[in-house]
């Protein structure tokens, strides 16, 4: 795995509280995400091994997803889904409820794919053509 810290957030009202995880696993991973509720968890932030800063945050849960990285604070390689409908869909990452553009929304397969993808190359794959750039 080319993670160097998987950190989990617990929302309690306004407050935050972090379950920080060093190398870990991707059943580690996997798990955080497929526990994300889009209520108190709703956010995971995963830390890559890279010489950029690079990183990825995934926010939502129960099968609505937002996955978007940061390199180097530069650009925002953003999974899409190429076959979304327009409009926006209500989604609650980084503690608080938002409207997210519909073809940012994916699902639990498509967000476990990208975010394995990263993990074990340590970089967004340009075999994915579902990342965008914003």
């Amino acid at each position: 795995m080319k993670i160097r810290r998987l950190t989990i957030c617990d929302w309690q009202g306004n407050r935050r509280n972090d379950t920080v995880i060093d190398n870990p696993s991707w059943t580690a991973i996997e798990a955080a995400i497929r526990a994300m509720n889009n209520a108190n968890l709703n956010d995971v932030h995963l830390e890559i091994e890279s010489s950029n800063d690079a990183s990825l945050t995934i926010g939502g849960g129960s099968g609505k997803y937002i996955v978007s990285g940061t390199l180097a604070g530069e650009s925002f390689p953003t999974l899409a889904d190429p076959t979304a409908t327009d409009g926006c869909i209500a989604l609650v990452a980084g503690g608080q409820l938002g409207d997210y553009p519909a073809r940012y929304v994916v699902n639990l397969e498509a967000t476990l794919e990208a975010v394995r993808s990263v993990a074990e190359s340590g970089s967004f794959d340009a075999r994915l053509a579902a990342w965008t750039y914003i």
